[in-house]
């Protein structure tokens, strides 16, 4: 499931936890960035304290959750911001990282 940005500020609090008692487990947040400047630029309709409770609710209601960033968003002049705040926001939601990189010629390799 895809949290959509307008989910962040107005979510119910139980709402996570329904929604795994229904068979939910694995759900797709756009946070984007942790900088409050890049949230505000590219409007994003929620603030860092917002995402990250947002994750936290997920996270505790026992949902894995993936979180995509935006990267080079800050430009060079915020390149520095985006990454410390976006690395600060991560570690605060700790998200569950389910993907595997892929490589050509690995197991997932089909080509002959």
């Amino acid at each position: 499931m895809l949290c959509q940005r307008q989910e962040y500020p107005a979510e119910d609090p139980g709402r996570s936890v329904q929604l795994r008692k229904l068979g939910l487990k694995d759900r797709l947040s756009g946070g984007e960035t942790g900088n409050e400047d890049l949230l505000k630029k590219i409007n994003k309709g929620a603030t860092y304290a917002q995402i990250a409770e947002a994750g936290r609710r997920i996270k505790n209601a026992g949902i894995n959750l993936s979180v995509t960033v935006l990267l080079g968003i800050g430009g060079i002049e915020k390149s520095v911001a985006h990454a410390f705040d976006t690395a600060k926001i991560l570690t605060e939601i700790d998200p569950d990282l389910r993907w595997r990189p892929y490589r050509h010629g690995g197991p997932r390799d089909t080509a002959a």
